[in-house]
């Protein structure tokens, strides 16, 4: 017993000694100021100066080392270009392995030792490589370090002649842009199947490149200069050579003097050449259709999107126009616009390859004063020409399908302090001297109501009750015979102007209604009177 009794009292006194040990360790934080390894089985490279260039969901793979699961290497060819490193492909919202200090060069002298860090967002340091070759780069995760050995050049690979029928090129520089469907076509040689050339103004501070297909994706071949920077001057290509691959590095020949070019392709030696031919000639637009000669275009649709609509280039949240009920050409839309641009379409297809409306040239201006040019052309592709809103305001917008025009009317607030109603559809019928009052709200100068019993008819407003005053301006909707019914008005936008169209409303049910004009917006409201 008194063995037993001794061996408790030392594991109490030892319990006791351990209780006040934890108790005085929580009085000194113990701070870790080294930093802790990267743990991970997988490591990528991303960016163009890498074999998968920019694609995050494909990124190049770094292999593990036998000797160090914590050392990664990658031995291979670089561009020249940009990179920086991540553990998971698909996302660029995850930590990237960076240099710690941005555009940290890598050349064929190597990089010895070179420390990195680990974040996401900015800044967004990259190493660049500045001198294209075949290198070994080192990373180790275990104390944030690399390096970087040139091992050799970048072998030659034999050149194949490129088989095609066709060559365009495309870019900012070009007079069709970014569009595939207005690239600049080259045309071949008669006597050399691999010879292509072609006449064109190039921009200043533009660049462009070149393929081969019409096909409406970027995943082709494209050719691009072997250097880059490479530049075309006055005195031609500061270097003749290209390469021709998908994906990759997307290096661009960069104008740096504008003026007409003869550009010269030989698919068979892999170069461009560049003739300076003279001043730089603005393009001209093709000269506009004749309207006799469209055919009207058939739709039951038909949309505004643009950053000028209150949604933006959103086509699920586009303005949708209504058509006129007695011309199936001609569709109206009131619309608050922005400064801002805007075209048009009648299909949503989500993915912006369907036919546009565009004005003849290129921010073609809409103020209160009305459109700049009436005439408009529907295409696919090609001039991504925009109406510029240069006035914020409300406009009434209306296409006419038949004649190719837009009108764009400028809805002011109208100023009154009396409004009216008359038609065969009021208790007075057409009479101007005892037609239908409607009361000014005290709040809302721009808001008149009234109560009253319609019959099945047609009616309109005005400001004015002077009798046989029939060259006043008047109040219509916008469609001819819009609606009103027990379910309330068919589209409630209406418009303010003398003369023709003379749209009416089209009471169908006879009832007791509540109507309420607003002449700030141009809307009618209309609901059942209880």
């Amino acid at each position: 017993m008194k063995t037993i009794s001794t061996y408790l009292s030392a594991v109490v006194l030892l319990l006791t000694m351990a209780l006040l040990s934890g108790c005085e360790g929580e009085k000194d934080l113990i701070i870790i100021d080294e930093l802790l390894p990267i743990k991970t089985s997988t490591l990528f490279m991303v960016g163009d100066a890498t074999p998968a260039g920019w694609n995050i969901n494909e990124p190049t793979p770094l292999a593990v080392t036998e000797e160090d699961p914590m050392t990664f290497v990658y031995e291979g060819e670089l561009n020249k270009g940009e990179f920086k490193l991540c553990i998971q492909a698909g996302n660029w919202g995850n930590p990237f392995i960076r240099p710690a200090v941005d555009k940290t060069e890598i050349t064929k002298l190597g990089l010895a030792e070179a420390t990195f860090v680990m974040y996401a967002g900015d800044p967004d340091n990259k190493w660049s490589v500045a001198e294209a070759a075949i290198y070994r780069l080192t990373f180790n995760l275990r104390n944030w370090t690399m390096k970087a050995d040139y091992v050799a050049d970048i072998p030659e690979a034999p050149k194949t002649p490129i088989e095609t029928e066709t060559l365009y090129l495309i870019g900012d520089a070009t007079p069709g842009g970014w569009d595939q469907a207005s690239a600049t076509p080259l045309t071949v040689a008669a006597d050399n199947k691999y010879l292509f050339s072609c006449e064109v103004s190039l921009k200043a501070d533009g660049a462009f490149k070149a393929f081969m297909v019409m096909d409406d994706t970027w995943s082709q071949d494209f050719m691009h200069p072997a250097e880059d920077p490479c530049t075309i001057t006055k005195d031609g290509v500061s270097d003749p050579n290209f390469k021709c691959y998908k994906g990759g590095a997307d290096t661009q020949w960069k104008i740096e003097d504008a003026g007409k070019y003869r550009i010269t392709m030989d698919l068979k030696a892999y170069t461009l050449k560049a003739e300076y031919l003279g001043e730089y000639e603005e393009p001209q637009p093709e000269e506009p259709e004749n309207p006799k000669d469209q055919e009207p275009i058939e739709t039951n649709t038909l949309f505004i999107l643009g950053d000028a609509t209150p949604n933006g280039w959103s086509q699920d949240a586009a303005l949708s126009f209504t058509v006129d009920a007695n011309n199936k050409y001609l569709f109206t839309c009131k619309a608050a616009l922005k400064a801002g641009a805007f075209k048009a379409f009648m299909v949503m297809d989500k993915d912006f390859s369907q036919e546009f409306f565009h004005p003849l040239t290129d921010n073609c201006q809409i103020t209160k004063e009305g459109v700049a040019d009436p005439n408009f052309k529907c295409y696919k592709g090609g001039d991504d020409w925009k109406w510029q809103v240069v006035d914020e305001g409300t406009y009434l917008i209306t296409f006419d399908l038949e004649h190719y025009t837009i009108k764009a009317q400028y809805l002011a607030p109208i100023e009154t302090s009396a409004l009216y109603i008359l038609g065969d559809a009021t208790p007075y019928g057409w009479s101007l001297a005892s037609c239908v009052s409607l009361t000014q709200d005290a709040e809302n100068k721009y808001r008149f109501s009234t109560t009253v019993d319609l019959a099945v008819g047609e009616m309109k407003a005005c400001l004015l009750n002077e009798d046989n005053n029939w060259g006043q301006p008047f109040i219509h909707p916008t469609v001819a015979d819009c609606a009103i019914s027990k379910s309330g008005v068919a589209n409630p936008d209406f418009n303010f102007y003398a003369g023709d169209p003379d749209n009416k409303w089209k009471v169908t049910e006879a009832g007791k209604y509540t109507l309420v004009f607003d002449l700030q917006s141009y809307t009618l409201q209309v609901t059942v009177a209880e």
